[in-house]
């Protein structure tokens, strides 16, 4: 799964199929670095762009985003409401232009 050398799966992946809030965190503000999923260690040579700073991804669009990759493929998880994205995007603030780890994450 995944894109060999440039990025880890989406199916069948705890980072999409567990909390809404873990993927949230990862849409709005990237990560970078290393990334284990189902216990397979994947370097990735550039991080997942944070969307958070780009006006176009709205509350809406970020709970669709996350919707759709949580119930594509064989993923089968429940519907993200953009009231989820709005409380993570307060929450998180401070965490603007700093992409996260999956140390901070876990």
């Amino acid at each position: 799964g995944g894109v060999l050398g440039l990025a880890p799966p989406l199916d069948n992946s705890e980072w999409v199929t567990g909390t809404p809030e873990l993927l949230g965190k990862v849409l709005l503000h990237g990560m970078t670095g290393p990334i284990t999923v189902n216990g397979i260690n994947y370097e990735t040579p550039a991080g997942m762009p944070a969307l958070a700073g780009n006006p176009m991804f709205t509350d809406q669009k970020i709970a669709d985003i996350m919707t759709y990759v949580r119930n594509e493929w064989s993923n089968k998880a429940s519907t993200v409401q953009p009231s989820v994205a709005e409380k993570l995007r307060k929450e998180t603030s401070s965490q603007l232009g700093r992409p996260y780890t999956e140390k901070d994450l876990r």
